[in-house]
C-alpha cells in the first residue's frame, strides 16, 4: 500500500486538497489489475488435464468432452498447433453458444436491458412496442458477437461495422433497407406455391440474420446497437 499512501501524499502536497488526494489514490488502487484480477504470480506449468478443463470452460463452460481427455492422456495439448486445433473444433460445436451467450450478456451487461425503462414521453413519438423488443436487443449484441467470431473478423467491427444483424421487429427501430432476396416471403418456394402460416411467418422473421450496410450509413458497430444504448 506504500505506494498508494505515497501517491495521495504527493496529490496532497501540491494542492492541499485532501479529499481529492484520496480520491487519486483509491482510482489508481481500484484500476489496478491486481484488484480487478485473481493473480496467480509466476506463469503455471500446467499439466495436459489442466488444459483441457481451461479450454472446455473457456469455450463450452462445462466440463472436457471425451477427445480432449484422449489427447490429454496422450499429452498433446502442449502443442500449441494441437490446442489451435481443438479451439477451433470447439467452437464449431453448440456448446460453444454457451461462451458466446455468457461473454457477450457480462462484457456489455446485457440484463441490464430487462429493469432500464425508458420515458413514456420518448416511446410516444417513436413506436409502442417497445417491451417486446426487449429480447431482441438482448440477443442481437450476441448474433453480432457471433458473426465476428464465426468469420474471423477484425475487432475494429465491434467500433464501425460495414453491417448489422437484426430480425424484422428490431428493423422497426432501425429502418436498414433489407434486400429483397433476405425478406420474408410469403411463399416458401415461388415455382411450387405453399402458404405458410402466421406462427411460421413469425418465427421467421425474428430469425437474425446479417445485413450489409449502405456507405452512408451510420450504423454498425457496438455502439448504434439498441441494447447497448440502454
Amino acid at each position: 500500500l506504500t505506494r498508494f499512501f505515497d501517491l495521495a501524499k504527493e496529490r496532497y502536497e501540491a494542492n492541499e486538497n485532501v479529499l481529492d488526494a484520496v480520491q487519486s489514490a483509491l482510482t489508481v488502487m481500484l484500476c489496478s489489475p491486481k484488484f480487478l484480477y485473481k493473480d496467480e504470480g509466476d506463469s503455471l506449468d500446467l499439466d495436459e488435464y489442466a488444459i483441457a478443463s481451461r479450454l472446455s470452460y473457456f469455450l463450452w463452460n462445462t466440463l472436457p468432452d471425451d477427445r480432449l481427455i484422449k489427447l490429454a492422456t496422450e499429452g498433446k495439448l502442449k502443442d500449441p498447433s494441437v490446442r489451435s486445433a481443438e479451439a477451433l473444433r470447439m467452437l464449431k460445436d453448440p456448446r460453444s453458444q454457451r461462451f458466446v451467450t455468457d461473454f457477450t450478456e457480462q462484457w456489455l451487461e446485457l440484463h441490464k436491458i430487462d429493469v432500464v425503462n425508458p420515458q413514456a414521453e420518448i416511446l410516444k413519438y417513436t413506436f409502442k412496442g417497445f417491451a417486446g423488443l426487449r429480447p431482441f436487443m438482448r440477443r442481437e449484441s450476441i448474433e453480432f458477437f457471433k458473426v465476428i467470431l464465426n468469420e474471423n473478423l477484425s475487432l475494429l467491427n465491434f467500433i464501425e461495422s460495414d453491417f448489422v444483424v437484426i430480425n424484422q421487429p428490431l428493423n422497426q427501430i432501425y429502418k436498414v433497407t433489407i434486400p429483397e432476396e433476405m425478406e420474408l416471403p410469403d411463399m416458401v418456394n415461388k415455382k411450387t406455391p405453399k402458404l405458410i402460416t402466421n406462427d411460421e411467418k413469425k418465427r421467421r422473421g425474428e430469425g437474425f440474420r446479417k445485413v450489409m450496410l449502405d456507405k452512408e450509413s451510420r450504423r454498425g458497430g457496438l455502439t448504434t446497437q439498441a441494447g447497448v444504448f440502454m
